[in-house]
């Protein structure tokens, strides 16, 4: 008896070693292919993802291609990624981890230099509309509380008209009354696919770009809430409670077709100083990662951050009056 429960632990250690065996095999053969096709995941026609992608999206949904996702995906259980993971968002835009910047420092003094403001490209005909809106990361939502809709997860709903594409239903309204033509992209880039969301929206933008070559392309969306001994939770302006605002510009370092982004940068800054010109403090000083998103597909593309998850869509929409005439005074610099 005794000899036959010795075999039954061989052969299982044996299993077990085996299977540990299989397992860093794969792993290691994921991480290798990730390391291959990280670059060319957004090269021309991006791919939906690479196997070590999926792997983490599937344990952490993450996507690990889009560093902003680290940050920016609706987090499930918000106060302990706000502590632990120690990503914090500084007065003036930098946005460090456990007290190191995450952009280099090369980036850094490029921007430093970039002096000359955003000029807005001559029409190439008088009839294009002016701005193109759109939202990448499409089912973003605000706080809850209050309102009825149904979550497809925390913070997140299809319902469009408590999500962000309700934001930039206000945004065009604002710069219809302006005078400024619009086109408002309601388009649901992320179905059911968070990570394919950014390879389906440069599908959309490069048609825009062909049909009507707006002036100004602006991809709007929510970002998470971080804690912020130097900002409250909303910002508070002549008597109403509104979003603070960032705009975030992406140098696409990893990627092979890479955007000016030192160009987009003067558009972000010019927004931001006419913002802040309306309202003193309403919008971050932009802010600059190593991501594309899809800011290739012109020198006049930002991506802009209304709010986070602890706002009212409400305080969202109010922000959009100053966004609007921040936008005019752009392009009529």
């Amino acid at each position: 008896m005794r000899i036959h429960k010795k075999k039954e632990r061989t052969t299982f250690l044996k299993q077990a070693g085996f299977t540990l065996m299989i397992l860093l095999c794969a792993l290691l053969l994921a991480y290798t292919l990730q390391n291959n096709i990280f670059t060319a995941d957004y090269q021309g026609e991006e791919r939906d993802g690479s196997l070590f992608s999926a792997v983490t999206k599937l344990m952490l949904n993450v996507d690990f291609r889009e560093p902003t996702s680290i940050l920016v995906y609706q987090l499930h259980d918000f106060d302990t990624a706000r502590t632990s993971r120690g990503y914090e968002i500084t007065p003036n835009g930098e946005i460090v981890y456990d007290g190191t910047r995450v952009l280099s420092e090369v980036i850094d003094v490029e921007i430093k230099k970039i002096k000359d403001e955003w000029q807005p490209a001559p029409p190439k005909e008088d009839k294009r509309p002016l701005v193109y809106i759109y939202h990448t990361h499409t089912h973003e939502a605000y706080d809850p509380a209050g309102y009825d809709y149904r979550e497809v997860e925390r913070w997140r709903t299809k319902d469009n008209d408590y999500n962000v594409v309700a934001v930039g239903t206000a945004l065009t309204s604002a710069l219809e009354e302006l005078g400024i033509s619009v086109i408002h992209d309601t388009t649901d880039f992320e179905l059911n696919d968070y990570g394919g969301a950014y390879p389906r929206s440069l599908s959309a933008l490069k048609k825009v770009k062909t049909e009507y070559d707006p002036a100004i392309y602006i991809d709007l969306h929510r970002n998470a809430y971080f804690e912020n001994a130097e900002k409250s939770r909303a910002f508070s302006f002549e008597g109403q409670s509104m979003a603070y605002m960032m705009c975030v510009i992406g140098t696409g370092e990893k990627t092979a077709e890479k955007p000016q982004w030192r160009e987009n940068y003067k558009l972000a800054r010019k927004l931001t100083d006419e913002m802040n010109a309306q309202a003193p403090g309403i919008c971050y000083e932009p802010s600059v990662w190593e991501g594309r998103y899809n800011q290739h597909i012109s020198t006049d593309s930002v991506l802009i951050e209304v709010g986070h998850n602890l706002n009212t869509i409400d305080e969202a929409k109010r922000s959009m009056t100053y966004l609007a005439k921040a936008i005019q005074c752009a392009l009529e610099s």
